[in-house]
């Protein structure tokens, strides 16, 4: 069974669920539950560390690894 154990916003509109199930982390698109999309990339991408339970879930690092907007955090060049 899933459980929701974070919900991300980010500045540019984007949206990050974080979810655990057995221990195992997954982290999806906070808006339609599927594979979020990475703006470096220019399309969908799987997080890495999906289904492990040492994933490093935190807004700066799902935030980072996709590109996203992250205002008033120093990372979006606002510091």
């Amino acid at each position: 069974m899933n459980k929701k154990i974070a919900h991300y916003w980010y500045s540019d509109g984007y949206e990050i669920t974080i979810y655990a199930n057995d221990r195992r982390i997954f982290v999806v698109d906070g808006k339609d539950g599927g594979t979020p999309f990475s703006k470096h990339l220019g399309h969908s991408e799987e997080y890495p560390d999906n289904g492990t339970e040492l994933a490093d879930y935190s807004y700066e690092t799902i935030g980072l690894f996709y590109d996203y907007e992250m205002r008033e955090t120093g990372w979006s060049g606002d510091c």
